[in-house]
């Protein structure tokens, strides 16, 4: 209950309460003040018989009869001291009263002189015979004033009486004014008490109605969050379907893209002239800028959905600089005469990351700093430890540098700062993804740049113990290229919708003179020629019509005719759900389009040299063009 309403009916509980004992107070007060003249009454009443008495004894006395003197002795002196307990407040007896009013006093006074005449004529016509001459005085001195002295007497007792009537009137008028203020408190105390029960029911009312609405709304904006989040997740997987759909339909034509430009590119029987070559080199190169963007746009959608997932494994830095080295010079530092030097040369450098994306990270780093540098310029390499046991990259160019007002917007996304109109290729993304894959992996990236200096690009990485184990890139899985004229003929099947990854593929197997192969449109009709052909190997597509790739992949397992026989992914797939799907539905490695044909050619002879008694290598699980 709410303390003001509480105290408010306290009070007004507390009013009766007080008026009760009040009131009872003032009945005792009135029982007090007429009890003394309840007793001054007696005193005064008794005082007047005495004084008949006085007169009916003398009379007796005086007529002869002498046995009343005795009686006329013992009235007189009652009568005296009767007088001067009516003086005396009634000390004479021994009771505690007051002192007579003001009023009665006069009277008491000349009762009091009235008998100082009297009593010494009383005196002598008790204790003198009757026929004696001052006998006769006093009885004549007594009857000329006794009856006026009993009037005195009657006059104090009616005094004494009006007085008590008087007082008990105004106590009766004041007690019944106490009780009416008693009932009249008791009134409003009820009243309060109702009132402010009526307003704590009304304030209880209106809580509960409250509470009732803020549940009511609670409960809608409640509502309102779960269509929003399943609405933001709907959107969310709209988002990802699209992204994997259009991820799927740019690499797919880029598979045959690339494919034949690197086929045309390899073709030592017909080679392509100077000027074929250079355009095969720009369609590559085409190619692949996309290929860039739409893993970069995957990264970024990952990263905006809070999906983005790192594994930590032992990096060799010596080894994996060098592969980043190679690829940027030959893919774009070649053209322009820019020299790359890697000054990374301890083997025994190790840090911790995901190979994968710290490969992603220093190629970014080393093809910005090739695209934004001069024509015949350099960019260098190197790593230096750092406090708290982390090794920082550094990428070095003598480019065109950055402002100090640009450096703080490096990292942003779609931002490219004073070549947005320029012709240098790049959607501003590049550095935005890099950085938050080098933060997931618990490190730190940063730039230093001087206007028309050049620029220094770093990240840093924990710094990881050298151990017995080994972490391999995929220039590690890239050996030397086999003579693939093998002295027994081996088929190969690919399953795959599209024709012109059919072709891509079908015209690659052709520098494996003794490999057959076979193809099919659906994985119905790849599943027959598995059954009657028994391929060495299959590669199958995953997003097939009818029976999907994995599906058909379970089927083959599932076979006796073909449970045996290795299957290897190549999908335009690139999402890790879709490739840790298909690795765990037992496939041999997977394989995301567009391929680079030498990796193809390459594990497909990995794949068909082995021991069959011994699984395929591990390291083939997660292979990706690049």
């Amino acid at each position: 209950m709410d303390y003001k309403i509480t105290r408010h009916i306290g009070l007004a509980l507390l009013l009766p309460v007080l008026g009760s004992i009040l009131a009872v107070a003032i009945f005792y007060w009135f029982l007090e003040q007429t009890e003394p003249g309840n007793a001054f009454i007696n005193i005064a009443g008794r005082q007047r018989m005495l004084s008949q008495q006085l007169v009916t004894f003398t009379h007796m006395v005086h007529a002869g009869q002498d046995e009343d003197r005795d009686e006329l002795r013992e009235t007189i002196s009652d009568f005296d001291k009767s007088l001067k307990t009516l003086e005396l407040g009634g000390q004479i007896i021994g009771l505690k009263l007051p002192p007579p009013p003001a009023e009665i006093t006069d009277d008491i006074l000349t009762a009091k002189r009235l008998w100082l005449e009297l009593k010494p004529s009383l005196y002598l016509i008790a204790n003198k015979p009757i026929d004696d001459s001052e006998a006769m005085a006093a009885y004549h001195a007594f009857v000329t004033k006794g009856d006026y002295l009993t009037k005195v007497s009657n006059q104090i007792v009616q005094a004494y009486v009006a007085r008590d009537a008087e007082l008990r009137r105004s106590m009766l008028s004041y007690l019944v004014i106490f009780v009416a203020l008693a009932m009249i408190s008791l009134l409003i105390g009820i009243r309060v008490a109702r009132r402010y029960t009526v307003e704590r029911q009304d304030a209880e009312d209106k809580l509960l109605k409250a509470r009732d609405e803020l549940e009511k709304r609670v409960e809608e904006r409640t509502t309102e969050l779960v269509d929003a989040r399943d609405k933001a997740e709907l959107a969310n997987h709209a988002k990802s379907d699209f992204l994997k759909s259009m991820s799927h339909e740019l690499r797919t034509p880029l598979n045959a893209i690339l494919g034949f430009s690197q086929l045309l590119d390899m073709d030592e029987d017909s080679p392509l002239n100077e000027e074929h070559h250079i355009f095969v080199q720009d369609i590559m190169k085409a190619g692949y800028h996309l290929l860039d963007l739409v893993n970069d746009v995957l990264d970024l959608a990952k990263i905006e959905a809070g999906q983005l997932q790192t594994k930590t494994e032992e990096i060799n830095l010596v080894t994996l600089s060098g592969d980043c080295v190679k690829q940027v010079t030959c893919a774009m530092a070649l053209n322009r005469k820019i020299t790359l030097e890697n000054r990374i040369t301890d083997p025994d450098l190790i840090i911790a990351g995901d190979t994968r994306r710290v490969r992603q990270v220093l190629i970014n780093l080393l093809s910005n700093a090739v695209k934004y540098n001069r024509d015949g310029g350099k960019v260098t390499i190197d790593s230096v430890s750092t406090p708290g046991g982390f090794v920082r990259i550094q990428v070095n160019d003598n480019g065109l540098g950055i402002t100090g007002d640009e450096l703080s917007k490096l990292f942003e996304p779609f931002e490219r700062l004073t070549h947005k109109n320029s012709s240098i290729e790049g959607a501003g993304i590049g550095l935005y993804v890099s950085k938050q894959l080098v933060e997931s992996m618990h490190g730190s990236i940063g730039a230093e740049s001087i206007k028309d200096n050049g620029s220094t690009f770093w990240f840093e990485l924990p710094r990881a113990e050298k151990s017995s184990a080994q972490t391999t890139t995929i220039d590690d899985q890239r050996l030397v290229s086999q003579d693939r004229n093998r002295g027994t003929r081996q088929s190969v099947l690919y399953i795959e919708d599209n024709l012109s990854n059919v072709q891509v593929v079908k015209q690659a197997l052709k520098k494996c003179p003794n490999i057959d192969f076979l193809s099919a449109e659906s994985a119905e009709s790849g599943l027959i020629i598995a059954k009657t052909e028994q391929p060495d190997l299959i590669l199958m597509d995953i997003m097939l019509p009818g029976i999907d790739g994995v599906t058909a992949n379970n089927l083959l397992k599932e076979a006796e005719t073909t449970k045996t026989i290795p299957v290897i992914a190549v999908s335009a797939n690139a999402m890790p759900e879709d490739t840790a799907l298909a690795l765990s539905s037992g496939f041999e490695a997977y394989l995301t389009k567009p391929v680079n044909i030498e990796n193809l050619l390459q594990i497909i002879d990995n794949i068909l040299d082995q021991d069959q008694s011994t699984p395929a290598p591990k390291a083939l699980d997660q292979v990706n063009a690049i």
